[in-house]
């Protein structure tokens, strides 16, 4: 074992003792910091879920109106529990529509409508565009977000209604 002039003994090839120096500590602290920081910012609040949600749905809805007028046939949004789907009038029964983006959808990050008693709500829009009114409350959490079908077709997002 080596030692000193002083006779103390030396610890590993360095001569310094074992530990952090308090600079090394702080960039680690530091550096902690700033991926919490980083984690924080990036998880999606449910205000912002709804958001998204919100006008995920208003711009498929105004995707569907449009369908329905380059079509020429009434196409409907089938709204329920699970999420939304889309159908269009091929005669006298109802097609449903596969191609983005009118594909089935789920809601997402705990997203849900409120529902009437059947457990489902239909838009439908005919082959001009035109609508008949209507309103659907989609909630996350204790936040509300209202999505408006006017007769004219046109659709409107009322966040935090």
């Amino acid at each position: 074992m080596p030692t000193s002039a002083t006779g103390r003994i030396r610890e590993g090839l360095s001569g310094r003792s074992r530990g952090f120096t308090l600079v090394e500590m702080m960039v680690v602290l530091a550096i902690v910091g700033l991926m919490a920081a980083v984690v924080a910012v990036n998880v999606p609040s449910s205000e912002s879920t709804l958001a998204r949600e919100s006008d995920r749905l208003a711009a498929r809805l105004l995707a569907a109106r449009d369908h329905a007028i380059l079509a020429n046939r009434g196409t409907s949004a089938i709204l329920d529990a699970r999420g939304y789907r889309f159908v269009e009038r091929q005669g006298k029964t109802w097609k449903p529509l596969a191609d983005a983006p009118l594909a089935d959808a789920a809601w997402r990050g705990g997203t849900v409508p409120l529902l009437p008693e059947n457990g489902e709500i239909r838009i439908g829009f005919d082959s001009v565009g035109m609508s008949e009114a209507q309103t659907l409350t989609l909630m996350n959490d204790d936040r509300r977000a209202v999505v408006r079908v006017l007769g004219s077709g046109e659709v409107r997002v009322d966040a935090g209604a």
